[in-house]
């Protein structure tokens, strides 16, 4: 058998980190004088074939952490589990992800429906500050692609939060009366990397809640950092109804800052629910047209 690897005249450890290492044999240990001498090989637990050593160069030693593998049909057989193993794992740590991060369960496997959906979500991480206002009627697949955006956020390692406005708000009060700390709870919403905000406009209007919303649109928007924001209500019909509360001038800098950061996406078409997502490939949310108004996702074609 050829050399499994060496180490480049450059890629010498300086005491401080291990540098680009690769495998050594016991042949090419000896030979570079890294030893005097070689442990007895391993055997193959399923065929009984010697296996020779396979070590680490380190400050001038080796230090021996594998061997080289066996090809006979048990030792595939366990490799072979032991990928199922670590598939199984990485995919249950995945699922605990998402619902850690607030996905309802049902739209865990969702993906892109709409074009600009689509282009935002293949863009992350590389969005930068920018985000999405999705809007429409009832059942033309906001939530859906509003998830799909968060799901593939979360899989490219951005501590995403998936909520709505009246969790926002039924979460901070809680701490009220529970002991907890409402700035926490607001720390949740203003500080992660990736905010979806499902819903927005169903909330029952009050002045306080209209000033936690701004709060935590404000953090972000100051801090750069992307929301998607879901409604069915045009940005104009939100801030009106947003202002009902008295707060006209709140509620316009919540939809102005919205309007600064996020892509406007509309989509349009007939309820989607009552024909069933399971359809939806054959049948997906119509957007507009992707020149029309401002994007915002130039960078993200």
């Amino acid at each position: 058998m050829g050399s499994i690897g060496r180490i480049g005249a450059d890629a010498e450890c300086d005491g401080r980190q291990l540098c680009r290492q690769t495998l050594v044999t016991p042949e090419e240990a000896l030979a570079r004088g890294l030893v005097r001498e070689v442990p007895p090989p391993a055997r193959c637990a399923h065929c009984g074939r010697p296996l020779r050593p396979l070590g680490v160069p380190v400050f001038g030693s080796v230090a021996w952490v594998s061997h080289e593998p066996c090809e006979c049909d048990g030792a595939e057989r366990e490799r072979r589990e032991e990928e199922r193993r670590a598939l199984d794992e990485m995919a249950a740590e995945r699922e605990r992800r998402l619902e850690r991060s607030g996905i309802p369960l049902r739209f865990r496997k969702a993906t892109p429906t709409e074009a600009r959906c689509a282009a935002y979500a293949d863009a992350l991480p590389g969005s930068g500050p920018n985000g999405l206002f999705i809007h429409g009627p009832v059942g033309t697949g906001k939530t859906h692609n509003a998830a799909a955006v968060a799901i593939a956020a979360s899989d490219r390692g951005l501590r995403t939060v998936f909520t709505s406005a009246i969790t926002i708000f039924s979460s901070i009060r809680e701490t009220f009366d529970g002991g907890g700390s409402s700035k926490r709870a607001l720390e949740r919403y203003s500080s992660c990397e990736m905010l979806v905000l499902d819903d927005l406009g169903k909330e029952s209007g009050s002045r306080w809640s209209l000033m936690t919303l701004f709060t935590i649109v404000n953090a972000r928007y100051e801090g750069m950092r992307p929301t998607v924001v879901t409604s069915q209500y045009t940005l104009s019909q939100l801030r009106s109804r947003l202002a009902s509360t008295g707060e006209a001038e709140t509620a316009a800098a919540i939809a102005s800052r919205i309007a600064a950061t996020c892509a406007d996406v509309e989509l349009t078409g007939p309820d989607l629910r009552r024909g069933a997502w399971g359809q939806r490939d054959a049948r997906p949310a119509r957007g507009t047209d992707p020149g029309r108004g401002r994007s915002g996702l130039d960078g993200f074609r």
